[in-house]
């Protein structure tokens, strides 16, 4: 029994039942990629920043809005301004959701019968543009299916319709990150196996280096959702595809060094496991180091207080999990298989020198100080045209395929340009803020923000359609208050 075991264990049959039971056990705990940036789309922020603060604002809302979403359903006539017609369909439609709206968990509907003094917000100034504002409780369902289920009810025959919001439009670019992380990662994979079959000429050696980089990869992406599950770990929609490029780029290249190390002594001694032992002992510190390394830099992005940066320290993981994966389940199949690893090829060939790159270290010997004046010049034009400054939405990624984007985009061709992407301003005060010295200072703050450069328009409270409503100012109720006695005289 004792030889029975110990033969296993010079085959590293007990590596690779390891190996087997943690990438099995990684499939199956994992969800897949869709689900994973869907549920880490959004940015762990500080709690004392302005967002986390608004949303706490919001979450305690009175009217039964606590916890909702805000959607923008959207009505178009692409020809010509709306008919009275159509806005009786509006109308009715509008109606028929007020009537179900506890079917669809819906809060509040604000229209422009519900809101007149509001009415130039939610109808374009071309007239072919209206607006209605509804906030709904997901309770339980996902913004996907919510957005479904009122697209399909909103329809008008003879106008275009739309659901949008801001949360709509994320999730659509969430649903393309995560169709593009698939087809980059699978298209990897397939470059990383065409590389070591190219340069080794072998076809057991690609298929042999895409199990242990595919093993590698599994692992760790189980591992960083365990941790960003249970732990609250950082983890972002880009983690994905961040941890399949890590795993990829550099275990590529230890596969190749590994494998051509391996190939170099099977010459001098075919036995393989004498030559596995040896080639794992020759490249064990090179491969430690650099993993070691890579691990430091990127656990070091851990102390950075922003989440986006902050989950980069996923890749200190991929990168322990790629050293042990390359240590440990690479020997096994070199040393099952030996020399029949290089299979069509009779070896694993000899690998030329390269002429450009001798030629250019000897030029960097002699001429240091060239060599110097050459980089700068190749790199110091990048320095001095570069421009950090950077204008990103999510919508410049996505086509005009999906109807939220169409209501996006005709809200901002139609009204203005940020109507899609609004900001909102919380205001809390210790006093009710129907009073004058309250109403007073809010309406200071909306004509002071309506002046701020690139704002277009302002909506609040004292001003629901973007301008002052003059009657509700004290100076020109006294000038009514005043004419008054002064046209009875008259009579």
């Amino acid at each position: 029994m004792k030889q029975i075991i110990k033969n296993l264990h010079n085959n590293r049959i007990f590596t690779l039942i390891v190996w087997l039971i943690v990438v099995l056990i990684a499939i199956i705990s994992a969800p897949n990629i869709t689900n994973t940036i869907q549920q880490y789309n959004e940015p762990s922020l500080a709690t004392s920043s302005q967002p986390v603060k608004a949303e706490k604002l919001q979450g305690k809302w009175g009217y039964n809005l606590k916890g909702t979403i805000t959607m923008n359903l959207v009505y178009q006539n692409p020809n010509q301004k709306i008919t009275d017609k159509q806005q009786q369909k509006i109308n009715n439609q509008l109606a028929s959701l007020i009537k179900h709206q506890s079917y669809y968990n819906i809060k509040k509907i604000t229209t422009i019968d519900t809101n007149l003094q509001g009415k130039p917000a939610m109808v374009s100034k071309d007239g072919s543009t209206e607006m209605a504002t509804i906030q709904i409780n997901a309770n339980g369902n996902s913004l996907r299916v919510l957005t479904d289920q009122l697209t399909d009810q909103a329809r008008i025959a003879g106008l275009k319709s739309y659901v949008t919001s801001p949360q709509i439009v994320r999730d659509v670019n969430n649903a393309k990150i995560a169709q593009v992380t698939k087809i980059s990662l699978i298209a990897l994979f397939i470059a990383s196996t065409l590389i070591i079959g190219i340069y080794l000429r072998s076809i057991f050696a690609a298929l042999i280096s895409f199990v242990v980089l595919f093993s590698s990869f599994v692992t760790t992406y189980s591992l960083s959702l365990h941790l960003a599950e249970h732990f609250n770990w950082p983890f972002s929609e880009y983690s994905v595809l961040e941890l399949g490029i890590a795993t990829l780029v550099i275990g590529t290249i230890w596969n190749i060094y590994i494998l051509r190390r391996f190939g170099e002594l099977l010459k001098s001694q075919p036995e393989s496991h004498y030559s596995t032992k040896q080639t794992i002992a020759d490249i064990r510190f090179p491969v430690t180091i650099v993993g070691l390394v890579l691990t430091i830099i990127f656990a070091c992005t851990s102390f950075i207080k922003f989440s986006e940066i902050q989950s980069l320290s996923l890749l200190a993981i991929a990168y322990i999990v790629l050293i042990l994966a390359t240590l440990t389940l690479l020997p096994v199949f070199m040393a099952a298989l030996g020399e029949s690893i290089f299979w069509p090829s009779p070896s694993s060939g000899k690998i030329g020198n390269s002429k450009y790159f001798e030629k250019a270290a000897a030029f960097s010997m002699w001429q240091p100080f060239a060599s110097l004046l050459l980089v700068l010049y190749l790199t110091l034009p990048f320095i001095y045209f570069f421009n950090n400054r950077l204008n990103y939405s999510p919508m410049t990624n996505l086509t005009q395929q999906n109807q939220a984007i169409k209501g996006a985009q005709t809200l901002n061709a139609h009204f203005t340009p940020g109507k899609s992407t609004p900001v909102t301003v919380y205001i809390q005060s210790t006093s009710p803020i129907n009073t004058e010295k309250n109403l007073g200072a809010l309406d200071t703050l909306t004509t002071k923000l309506k002046a701020t450069n690139h704002v277009d328009s302002v909506y609040s409270l004292t001003q629901p359609g973007g301008m002052p409503i003059e009657k509700y100012y004290v100076a020109n109720q006294l000038q009514a208050i005043a004419l008054i006695p002064n046209k009875r005289r008259a009579n």
